[in-house]
């Protein structure tokens, strides 16, 4: 069983791959727009140190104790998990996509043999979306005095291939021998999409906008069925999500620079935190996993190139415990993915009521 086979790893994958420990939001009142850098672990403008280089020893002492601030210590377990993949679909990311969908069935593979603490078989769910969403916004070249208006397309989170891949919902449902294939199928979302990449506006819109009652995604998540929330992104780029009108200045060369000290409306990492504990009901009844350049600069890979991802990999440090990220020039997305599964199980393990 999966709970036997991994006790040993369990605390040295977390102890080499959780973030800092939780903080609080920034302390505004839920706002998302900011052009404060000290989301970023207050880091210099331009600078390629990430907070992810710092780690916290605040861990689970074993997978029955949960964070304190997620409820009490005595989880009693989930009873499935519901796998929210955001997937990059620009022109850069034919690669990884093959080799999600190559690696996924041992990711599967894993969440057959799990048994909960009840001892049967866990229940889970997979949907995929892809990191564009409908923005229309500005742009300002610093060598420009004036801004130029710029749109992004996407599926705005919605859940892709039910149609495509044959589903009879827009979502995957397992445990089954079908899992697997129809996985192959969604994660090749392809690379004609946006190059400017907001898987946080793509979490936010598949998890709220879209799951509203009546709406594409509404049923995915299962909040009050005692689910794990598990969302992975998987991108070559760094997150760029912001409000429709807001104002992105570029690089000197014109690309997106992403950073809340220059631009206006970007979304804020501590903006996101607050997001998902609310539509989750708190800390320990998620995990979020990031595969993306781990910086500092850029890397390169069989894959090809990847960006320094400051903005995602700082979101999975805020989730401390609960966060993993893995470096997408590693070239072996599994690697990423085994590491999140362990932190899954963990989670699952000890999983809070909502308080």
């Amino acid at each position: 069983m999966m709970r036997k086979n991994l006790t040993i790893a369990l605390l040295g994958a977390l102890v080499s791959w959780s973030g800092a420990a939780c903080e609080p939001a920034d302390g505004s009142p839920g706002g998302r727009l900011s052009t404060d850098a000290q989301e970023i672990a207050a880091e210099e403008p331009g600078s390629d140190t990430t907070p992810a280089e710092e780690t916290s020893s605040d861990l689970p002492a074993s997978s029955d104790t949960p964070s304190s601030t997620g409820g009490n210590n005595q989880g009693g377990g989930c009873s499935g998990m519901d796998i929210l993949f955001v997937v990059d679909d620009s022109g850069s990311m034919y690669e990884e996509q093959e080799n999600l969908a190559a690696e996924f069935p041992k990711f599967i593979d894993v969440l057959e043999a799990y048994q909960t603490k009840e001892g049967t078989q866990l229940d889970y769910r997979v949907g995929v979306t892809t990191t564009g969403v409908v923005r229309s916004y500005r742009t300002r070249i610093p060598l420009l005095n004036w801004p130029v208006p710029a749109q992004s397309q996407g599926p705005d989170g919605v859940l892709q291939g039910e149609e495509s891949c044959g589903l009879s919902a827009p979502w995957i449902d397992g445990p089954g021998d079908h899992v697997a294939d129809q996985f192959s199928c969604l994660a090749q979302v392809g690379t004609e999409g946006s190059a400017t990449e907001m898987p946080f506006a793509a979490i936010e819109m598949a998890l709220v906008n879209q799951a509203q009652s009546g709406g594409p995604n509404d049923g995915f998540y299962r909040k009050d069925e005692d689910s794990l929330l598990v969302i992975v992104v998987i991108t070559d780029e760094d997150d760029c999500s912001i409000e429709k009108g807001g104002l992105m200045v570029t690089s000197a060369l014109g690309a997106a620079d992403c950073n809340e000290s220059k631009s206006e409306g970007l979304y804020t990492v501590g903006y996101m935190k607050d997001l998902v504990d609310e539509v989750t009901g708190g800390e320990g009844r998620y995990v979020v996993i990031g595969i993306a350049g781990p910086g500092p600069g850029s890397c390169t890979s069989d894959f090809g190139s990847a960006a320094n991802a400051k903005r995602l990999r700082a979101f999975v440090d805020a989730c401390g415990q609960y966060g993993v990220f893995g470096d997408i020039c590693a070239g072996d997305i599994w690697t990423s993915l085994e590491k999140g599964l362990e932190v899954m199980q963990v989670s699952c393990d000890a999983f809070p009521p909502v308080i």
